[in-house]
C-alpha cells in the first residue's frame, strides 16, 4: 500500500466493520495513509458483498468501474466486485 501510495495510486477503504472500530484501528492493522475515500459499513447499513454498497463506494470515489480494484481476504466479496463490473484481487493470508 505505501508503494502504491508513493506512486500516487489514489486508495480507497471499504469495510464491512462496526462504529467505531475503523477508527481504533487506524494505524493498528489499518495502514494510516491519505485515503480517497473511506466507506464503512456501521454508517450506511449495507455491507460487501451488496452490489449498493459497491455502488455506493464507486460514487464516492468518483472512478470508472474499470479503474476500481478491490482487494479482500474474502472470496463473496470479490466475486461481488467482479460482477459490479470491477476488477478483484483475493488477499491470501497464511
Amino acid at each position: 500500500m505505501y508503494e502504491l501510495m508513493s506512486k500516487n495510486i489514489p486508495m480507497g477503504i471499504i469495510t464491512n466493520i462496526y462504529r467505531g472500530t475503523y477508527e481504533k484501528a487506524l494505524g493498528k492493522s489499518i495502514p494510516s495513509l491519505k485515503y480517497k475515500t473511506v466507506i464503512k459499513s456501521c454508517d450506511y447499513g449495507l455491507n460487501k458483498p451488496n452490489p449498493k454498497f459497491l455502488e455506493l463506494a464507486e460514487k464516492a470515489c468518483r472512478f470508472e468501474k474499470s479503474k476500481i480494484t478491490l482487494i479482500d481476504d474474502n472470496q463473496d466479496n470479490i466475486t461481488a466486485a467482479i460482477n459490479f463490473g470491477w476488477n478483484g484481487v483475493l488477499l491470501k493470508t497464511i
